[in-house]
């Protein structure tokens, strides 16, 4: 499957609501949105995170805390796991699940 050039994402910054995004499908644009380099955490077998490998370190702001106590600090951005290991953008469904993630 060949990567896809422009997805649709999530993108989760501290204190504000999620919102519905199309970005590039680059490292240089993963890095400039989380302000770093890139962490991934996944959320699912098909949804997962990047968000700033060192956000604590820097002492970003605290976005939103984890089922496992942990919390993420800093710009996150949401994505669907390729079979491949690409990252692909958000389907409908996908994209209804994370919003409620953050009701």
């Amino acid at each position: 499957m060949t990567k896809e050039k422009i997805i649709t994402v999530i993108i989760k910054e501290p204190h504000q609501r999620p919102i519905i995004k199309q970005i590039e499908n680059s490292l240089h644009t993963l890095n400039k949105i989380v302000g770093g380099y890139i962490e991934y955490v996944a959320m699912t077998d098909t949804i997962g995170f990047f968000c700033n490998e060192e956000g604590k370190l820097m002492e970003l702001e605290p976005n939103f805390q984890l089922m496992s106590g942990d919390i993420v600090c800093g710009t996150c951005i949401f994505f669907r796991n390729g079979e491949d290991g690409e990252t692909e953008g958000l389907n409908i469904h996908d994209v209804k699940l994370v919003q409620n993630w953050f009701r």
